[in-house]
């Protein structure tokens, strides 16, 4: 695997390059296979996406059971056009593409941005969003007896078209595909000597700014506010040709967000 190169523009990061080439050895550390390090993290994943499932059903479930025919304040809107704004968190990680020796942690980022609901009958639906995205991971690793955490953050704007699936007026399945356009790349290593922090440039890399890849949830409604969960992972790695000083990996991400939605008819 190459190492990974930080491009850093300033001669007083020189000596970094030279260490994160050496912290690819430790940080990315090598092994017979990354299958337990991946299902960890989508043992975490699947333990939150069910608690969340959880708490929003009996959440919904109470609401339902205070209310009468006469006094009910949640309607079923699902054959109405529906837009709003969300916000909320994502907890991601990234995997090699060869699933064979890319080992890092989760870290969590912020995920904020627009959506519309747009019904196709009653128990369908097309469901676009426009998300400025956080992803990346974390890694550790040892340099001549110095220990250094690298920090990778790695800002995208997120397009996903969900198909939506609504068995019930509370509740809502979604599956579809993301475009993902990556805006910047943050790269902080903090060891004991202090802490250095390096937005990446792409103007002689060949780091992939554009990827696809595929994502799916459900939607908890409760009138204007919605819970929602998502799952998502890309089809494309990183790099484009293979040729960059970057590490080949692809990203994988739980997302939690809740949001606020306007009716328009």
């Amino acid at each position: 695997m190459k190492p990974i190169i930080l491009h850093f523009n300033s001669p007083l990061y020189d000596n970094w390059e030279c260490v994160e080439s050496d912290c690819a050895k430790n940080a990315i550390e090598k092994s017979n296979s990354v299958a337990p390090h991946a299902m960890t993290f989508i043992q975490k994943c699947a333990f939150v996406l069910w608690s969340f499932f959880l708490i929003s059903s009996s959440f919904s479930f109470t609401q339902l059971k205070a209310q009468d025919g006469s006094t009910s304040t949640i309607t079923d809107i699902r054959d109405r056009l529906c837009f709003g704004f969300k916000a909320g968190l994502n907890y991601s990680n990234v995997f090699d593409e060869r699933g064979e020796e890319f080992v890092a942690d989760p870290k969590f980022g912020a995920a904020f941005g627009a959506f519309a609901a747009i019904p196709i009958g009653t128990y369908f639906g097309i469901q676009p969003e426009f998300l400025y995205s956080q992803k990346g991971f974390k890694s550790t690793g040892a340099v001549l007896g110095q220990r250094y955490e690298l920090i990778r953050t790695t800002n995208y704007i997120d397009v996903p078209l969900f198909f939506s699936f609504k068995p019930g007026e509370f509740i809502s399945f979604l599956a579809g595909f993301q475009y993902s356009y990556l805006v910047k790349q943050v790269d902080e290593i903090k060891s004991n000597s202090g802490s250095t922090q390096q937005v990446i440039q792409f103007d002689n890399s060949d780091v992939r700014k554009h990827l696809l890849g595929a994502a799916g949830g459900v939607d908890f409604t409760m009138k204007h506010f919605v819970l929602g969960g998502r799952v998502g992972a890309d089809f494309l790695r990183n790099v484009g040709s293979g040729n960059a000083e970057e590490s080949r990996y692809k990203n994988f991400w739980f997302q939690a967000t809740i949001a606020y939605r306007f009716y328009a008819n």
